[in-house]
């Protein structure tokens, strides 16, 4: 039978190696959203995080920023002046 104390360990082990895997999850995807932010095309964007298939990029990380929708107001804005 497993003693209390190694049943706590082994929960206090877990929660640190989940915080560790969420913390790298979030800065690979402020990283993704950063480099999509900064205008680098799809397929660098792809090749960079490792996908083999560019779906799997475009599925998980092309959400919309604020900074990119407000990019892409200007830009619809300018060429309505033109």
């Amino acid at each position: 039978m497993i003693s209390m104390f190694l049943l706590d360990r082994i929960s206090i082990v877990m929660r640190q190696c989940i915080q560790v895997s969420l913390k790298m999850f979030i800065l690979r995807h402020t990283h993704c959203s950063l480099l999509f932010e900064a205008g680098l095309p799809i397929q660098e964007v792809k090749e960079r995080l490792g996908h083999s298939d560019i779906k799997t990029t475009m599925n998980i990380y092309t959400h919309v920023t604020k900074k990119a929708k407000e990019k892409s107001a200007e830009k619809f804005a300018a060429y309505i002046e033109m």
